[in-house]
């Protein structure tokens, strides 16, 4: 994975496979804090859906605060009510004269016509979208005419546990800013899901090239271009296909709005942005009571140096701010355990450790657990080795032969097979010696374990704590890997369910009429082939 030099270099191979199921938030905080020494502690609850969700708690032995996501125990319940209801967040934002689109909210119940006639007065293109929601579901974007709006409607009013929002479409660019206190610290600009031309490749070909790219970034790499209807229905309206050639240089769009988790590029603008586009973010968090840090979600019209706050968010997403496409990346994690724990500012960073997230899943979520507290973060730096074993052994193989020194001195690292002939293991201890015996066990044990070289080198990676046997499952937790058992389970009952249909048919076939009438003809046939 290529990390950019704009990143923060303290989180460069420290992000475990599982914080990339959009999980980032949780895990860069929580991460910062528990490098920092404050105790970490993971527990599981059941969210008003009847899903598990994980929480987690920091202290310093003083002071404890929870959090859930990116949002702390500062942030009231009262202000969480009000920012999941779009409606009553509207409410407070025009209360404090925040700039928002002209617009109404009407209950679910309400006729499709009387939408309609509220719609005649505000001009096209307009926005369609539910109360309640994230990540842009539901939402119907630039509707530019009647029939567009009506079938918007439409869609909204089958979720009848949200009312419905018109609103005017604002034209400029959509902006995602993070306001802690009274400062914005970073502002990314989403742009829609999109590729650049180059007058050779289709624009199949650069989806399937620009989902590569988006691997390479930790909060883009399970977040796709997905070619869909959606897609291919805007670029029918463009007069384009999924074979089209664009020109070089020529961008484009694949989606009408510009969410991250359907393919858009975070780009961060902070430096453009004016002290007024700044104020308005920072005066539509305070808008809303008991809201000390937030996402909030505007359009800026960037000519008039102004914009427009659409939403308002306790639980922002902070991978954008982290890891950019463009720009430089914002210390969020930093800032955020600066404010709720003061006394800790400015305190060492233990960086050469990161934890096992996957492990904390594994146990919440499996029920062997309801609560995890994480051992300390070590503060001295270890030693390290990586050894290439040349063998066409399995890596398990080699690591039952070193498991005993392992649990007995507490070895981090992890073994993976690099290729058909070569295995790597990086071993990790306060203690280089230990290192060396668990080198000299391998070495000694050679012939047994079909090795035929083993080469040493350094390896000055942070290191996880525990140890790891990688495959191509070990980016799934225990849960993760259990649904995928059982997809793969029902998967295999529908293909016995075909072939038992198969069967039936051919059966049916066989005694039909029609089969034994032609049975000479068939004889025939088979005789002259």
């Amino acid at each position: 994975m290529v990390y950019k030099d704009t990143w923060l270099s303290h989180l460069r191979d420290s992000i475990p496979p599982v914080a990339r199921l959009n999980r980032i938030s949780l895990y860069t905080i929580a991460l910062e804090a528990w490098r920092r020494g404050l105790t970490l502690e993971f527990s599981v609850y059941t969210d008003d859906q009847d899903i598990q969700r994980i929480q987690y708690k920091l202290s310093d032995g003083s002071i404890t605060h929870k959090f859930n996501e990116s949002s702390g125990d500062l942030i009231t319940e009262e202000a969480t009510v009000i920012c999941n209801d779009k409606h009553l967040t509207e409410k407070h934002l025009k209360s404090a004269d925040v700039p928002i689109p002209r617009g109404r909210t009407f209950k679910n119940a309400t006729s499709i016509s009387e939408i309609m006639a509220y719609a005649d007065n505000l001009n096209f293109p307009l926005v369609v979208k539910p109360t309640k929601g994230s990540g842009g579901k539901g939402v119907h974007a630039n509707i530019t005419n009647t029939q567009q709006l009506y079938t918007a409607i439409v869609n909204l009013k089958d979720n009848k546990d949200s009312d419905i929002i018109v609103q005017e479409f604002i034209e400029g660019e959509e902006v995602r800013l993070f306001v802690l206190g009274d400062r914005v610290l970073s502002a990314i600009n989403r742009i829609p899901a999109n590729v650049i031309g180059d007058g050779e490749h289709s624009i199949m070909k650069l989806i399937e090239r620009k989902n590569e790219i988006r691997k390479s970034v930790p909060h883009l790499y399970h977040r796709p271009i997905k070619i869909d209807r959606e897609l291919k229905a805007i670029l029918t309206i463009s007069g384009l296909h999924l074979d089209h050639v664009p020109s070089s240089g020529k961008r484009v769009f694949l989606r009408k709005t510009s969410n991250i988790s359907t393919g858009g590029d975070p780009i961060e603008i902070l430096n453009t942005l004016t002290d007024r586009q700044k104020d308005i973010a920072i005066q539509a968090t305070k808008a809303i009571p008991g809201l000390v840090h937030s996402g909030v979600d505007m359009i800026m019209n960037n000519e008039q140096g102004n914009g427009v706050v659409l939403e308002v968010n306790t639980k922002p997403g902070i991978g954008s701010h982290l890891f950019p496409i463009e720009g430089q990346a914002t210390d969020i994690p930093t800032e955020l355990i600066n404010y709720y724990f003061p006394d800790t500012k400015g305190s060492k960073r233990s960086e050469d450790y990161y934890f096992d997230l996957q492990s904390v899943f594994d146990s919440l979520y499996g029920g062997y657990n309801s609560q995890l507290i994480i051992a300390p973060c070590p503060k001295q730096t270890p030693s390290r080795m990586k050894l290439f074993l040349e063998t066409d052994n399995d890596p398990i193989e080699i690591y039952n032969a070193i498991r005993k020194k392992i649990f007995l001195y507490k070895i981090n690292g992890f073994i993976q097979r690099e290729s058909k002939q070569k295995v790597s293991l990086v071993i990790s201890h306060l203690t280089r010696n230990v290192l060396l015996e668990v080198k000299e066990l391998i070495n000694g044990s050679q012939s047994k374990l079909r090795i035929t070289a083993v080469i040493e080198q350094d390896y000055c990676k942070p290191i996880k704590i525990g140890f790891d046997i990688i495959d191509d499952l070990s980016e799934l937790s225990l849960h993760e890997l259990e649904s995928k058992l059982n997809r793969n389970k029902q998967g295999l009952k529908r293909i016995e369910s075909e072939n038992k249909r198969l069967q039936s048919r051919i059966r049916k076939t066989e005694n039909s009429l029609s089969w034994k009438v032609t049975k000479p003809l068939r004889s025939i046939m088979e005789k002259k082939d």
